[in-house]
């Protein structure tokens, strides 16, 4: 069903969704198709997506650089930020669209379990449980695409310009600026 919501623009971490009657004056309309029951989501600056139960991907709000128009497919994973979005496919295949100019065009080829997107990267653990990151290094050199070494991750997040993962372990590893 379609629903109307609002978005605020507090920022990556800062953002919740209100109802109409919320009042918030830094609110973005977002209009679309919200999946009713998904098995992930992921929200982005001004747009969302979420794997259903069919494994396909629905994605609403902002589709400027066409973040919001997904791939066909099925997939296992999914990750949204700016304008940009990427998945991972049933094969383990990461597939990114919307505007890839600060990620890069190119999503890193192999099989891969889990990963993340975030302004000027993405990370991803693949099937060995090795870390792989691709993208820019932001406004400098901070090293963000270069993850540390080893074969032991489960989890990665992404930030602007930094990442962490988590080692089976559970130690946390950072690298990048911040």
């Amino acid at each position: 069903s379609t629903v109307v919501q609002y978005l605020t623009q507090g920022g990556f971490d800062g953002q919740t969704l209100v109802d109409e009657a919320g009042g918030d004056n830094n609110a973005v309309r977002v209009t679309g198709v919200v999946p009713h029951v998904a098995s992930r989501v992921s929200a982005g600056q001004n747009h969302s997506c979420g794997i259903l139960l069919d494994d396909t991907l629905s994605c609403w709000g902002a589709n400027g650089a066409l973040e919001s128009t997904s791939p066909g497919g099925t997939f296992r994973d999914v990750s949204v930020f700016a304008d940009h979005s990427c998945g991972i496919d049933m094969a383990g295949q990461i597939q990114c669209w919307g505007n890839l100019s600060r990620l890069g065009s190119t999503a890193p080829s192999g099989s891969y379990l889990t990963m993340d997107v975030g302004d000027w990267h993405g990370c991803a653990v693949d099937t060995s449980n090795a870390l792989t990151c691709w993208g820019a290094n932001g406004l400098s050199d901070s090293g963000q695409t270069t993850p540390p070494s080893g074969s032991n991750y489960t989890e990665v997040s992404v930030g602007s310009r930094h990442s962490c993962a988590l080692t089976a372990d559970g130690e946390a590893r950072c690298w990048g600026c911040g």
